[in-house]
């Protein structure tokens, strides 16, 4: 896992938004016709390699420090929209005999809901990222920011407790 995460921490954020969109859209596709083939264990497989995929990329963006929050919740989204697309032009090849709805169709209405889904997720993954960048994991990624909260933790136990100030004359 750590050599995957030094390989993906290396790429551009066209590269690693083209191939999760790829990856992750094979995945959906296969689970789309396990459906269809009513075949439960790919069903399962599908939807487990499609969560450990989504993870992987959520991880790596949360890795990548050089890139702003924002720029890394949009490469983030654009990737699960990406994937949509791949997934319906993959699933589409696989049953373009059975249906008369062309491909163009098909993208266009996956490409309006993949924008619909960018820019009503994008801020929430905006702020969860944000989050995990802030208050992060004790990795080693992290364990800078855990030695400073630390350090100050142990600043205020150690300093004197603050002089309590007269009471006034009048008992107030």
């Amino acid at each position: 896992m750590r050599s995957l995460m030094r390989f993906l921490d290396q790429l551009s954020a066209w590269a690693l938004v083209v191939g999760a969109a790829v990856v992750l859209g094979a995945f959906e596709a296969l689970g789309a016709l396990a459906r269809i083939r009513l075949n439960p264990g790919l069903l399962d497989f599908s939807h487990t390699a499609l969560f450990a995929g989504t993870i992987v990329l959520v991880l790596s963006a949360i890795r990548r420090r050089q890139t702003p929050a924002l720029g890394a919740a949009a490469q983030v989204l654009a990737a699960l929209a990406g994937a949509n697309l791949v997934a319906l032009a993959m699933f589409w090849l696989a049953v373009r005999r059975v249906t008369a709805i062309p491909l163009p169709v098909v993208l266009v209405d996956g490409l309006r809901s993949g924008v619909l889904t960018i820019a009503s997720g994008l801020p929430f993954a905006l702020l969860m990222l944000w989050l995990s960048r802030r208050y992060g994991s004790h990795s080693t990624v992290t364990e800078r920011r855990l030695r400073v909260v630390r350090e100050v933790l142990s600043r205020k136990r150690r300093a004197p407790p603050a002089p309590v100030a007269p009471a006034s004359r009048d008992g107030h």
